[in-house]
């Protein structure tokens, strides 16, 4: 069953967000009720999930892989890795020794240990590094052995020209040299591997303490607490004197600094210059997670050592490939040391995603000129109405003139990004569950596609007390509707909103 507002028929909760392919990277959660019970794991939600975002929920074609590798492997349920450099440099990690691992077409499948913990634990490895086998590959191996019997439909470039053609795009869109273009399995693969990359860099010079700048995506906050020494949290963006007493105090020991440009998902944009030259005046190597900004509207890489972007987001717009990009400045002071080691702890994008991307991201900018036209319509719209209790933007607000400083601009002035976020009154879940309007997790699409945000990402802080009060003096509001606007009418966009404000009354 579905739901519907005048044309539109919404899938029911399960549903894969775009509903047109296997290879979906959203999923449908139409309720507060059903976001709870895809984050509680109830029986009653989780039954209906057809596919979800891939570093949380397997794959329907995962899953039959892992099938296809289970004999193997006894009574112990096995996972699979996307290399087997990824399989040993998780086994270092957890300290896990395994006496058999299976190798097939460079996937790699292993089983888990009986003690749950130390399963979970290698498990959010694999989230956390973005290693997993993609659906295509996946699909690929199915199909080679009869498992499968038909290949999902789609626009690709010729097969195996992907990696180059969206390797010299990224390129072009920076104003780099393709060789200062790394492509990853995942948006969350590259942060990894540019955090891995400059901890070995800054390993034999004795720095080993991290700072995380403004509140990060969960996965970008447990890498740096989960595979570094120790890290510092700095949330406060408006200006760096906290940075600067930061580092007067660990002078020496500091790695580096991990934030995003803007931060997801308040959309606060550092001083990135200035925040560069102390980095540069400490030794430290700034890493900048611009997903949420995109590579079309900031210009972020003269002032950062590492810029990465979820090539998932924006440069696709179609919710259907994971993959991601690793950006070095030329001129960074690590620039040699990165080049020579940064593919060491990246995993590829297998040869159909990149196909597939590369036929999405030659319309990239211009997604992005028409979805920010949206964001500036709806976001004065909506900047004064009386059921939006505050409006986030990256153009505007106390962190405005900093993002201004670094944004691209187009004919019609400079490009605000493609998110609004949105605090409601105090109906949020009947606003929520009124929207008529695509609803799950991931950003950057060409449809619009709004998140709970504090409860898919952080439903730790949500749901106890202890959490609620964190995220009270951190003035995060647990009901945020993170908007990714798309392409549609802007109207349209807006009247549904509006019906949901009305419900909400």
């Amino acid at each position: 069953m579905s739901t519907s507002s005048g044309n539109k028929t919404l899938p029911e909760v399960g549903g894969r967000i775009p509903g047109n392919t296997v290879h979906a990277v959203s999923v449908s959660l139409p309720r507060v009720a059903d976001v709870i019970g895809y984050e509680e794991k109830r029986s009653e939600t989780m039954s209906r999930i057809k596919s979800g975002y891939p570093r949380f929920v397997a794959h329907p074609y995962v899953t039959e892989l892992v099938t296809y590798f289970q004999p193997s492997f006894s009574e112990n349920p096995c996972v699979v890795v996307s290399s087997r450099r990824a399989a040993q440099d998780l086994f270092a990690w957890a300290e896990y020794h395994v006496d058999s691992l299976i190798e097939e077409e460079g996937i790699v499948a292993f089983p888990l240990p009986e003690d749950e913990s130390q399963a979970s634990h290698i498990l959010s490895y694999i989230q956390h590094t973005g290693c997993l086998v993609s659906s295509r590959r996946a699909e690929k191996f199915l199909l080679d052995r009869s498992r499968l019997s038909t290949e999902q439909s789609e626009e690709r470039v010729s097969a195996g020209q992907g990696q180059s053609l969206v390797q010299n795009e990224m390129a072009r869109l920076n104003e780099l040299s393709p060789q200062d273009v790394f492509l990853s399995a995942s948006g969350m693969n590259g942060i990894y591997g540019a955090f891995r990359t400059i901890q070995e860099i800054q390993k034999s010079r004795g720095r080993d303490l991290w700072i995380q700048l403004g509140w990060l995506y969960v996965d970008n906050i447990l890498i740096l607490e989960k595979f570094s020494s120790g890290s510092v949290k700095v949330y406060d963006l408006h200006n760096l004197d906290e940075i600067r007493r930061v580092i007067r105090e660990y002078a020496g020991r500091i790695a580096g600094i991990v934030t995003e440009v803007p931060t997801n998902p308040l959309l606060q944009t550092p001083d990135l210059a200035e925040l560069y030259g102390l980095c540069q005046a400490e030794g430290c190597a700034l890493i900048a997670d611009i997903s949420v900004g995109s590579s079309v509207c900031i210009d972020a890489i003269p002032h950062c050592d590492i810029a990465v972007e979820s090539l998932t987001k924006f440069a696709s717009g179609s919710c259907d490939v994971m993959m991601g990009a690793v950006m070095i400045n030329p001129e960074s002071p690590f620039h040699g040391e990165i080049l020579s080691s940064l593919d060491r702890f990246l995993e590829l994008p297998y040869f159909a995603d990149a196909d597939r991307l590369a036929a999405r991201i030659p319309g990239y900018r211009d997604r992005m000129v028409r979805i920010g036209e949206n964001v500036r319509i709806l976001g004065d719209r909506w900047d004064q109405h009386p059921a939006v209790r505050k409006l986030y933007r990256a153009d505007q607000g106390p962190w405005a003139e900093n993002y201004h400083k670094i944004a691209r601009k187009s004919e019609a002035g400079i490009l605000p990004g493609g998110m609004i976020t949105m605090e409601v009154g105090s109906a949020m879940e009947s606003v929520y569950d009124s929207l008529q309007i695509l609803k799950g997790p991931s950003f950057g699409t060409d449809f619009t596609l709004v998140m709970l945000y504090m409860y898919l990402a952080h439903y730790d802080l949500v749901s106890t007390e202890e959490g609620r009060a964190t995220l009270a003096e951190l003035q995060m509001d647990p009901g945020l509707f993170r908007i990714s606007i798309g392409m549609e009418d802007p109207d349209t966009i807006y009247d549904a909103f509006e019906r949901a404000f009305q419900m909400g009354k």
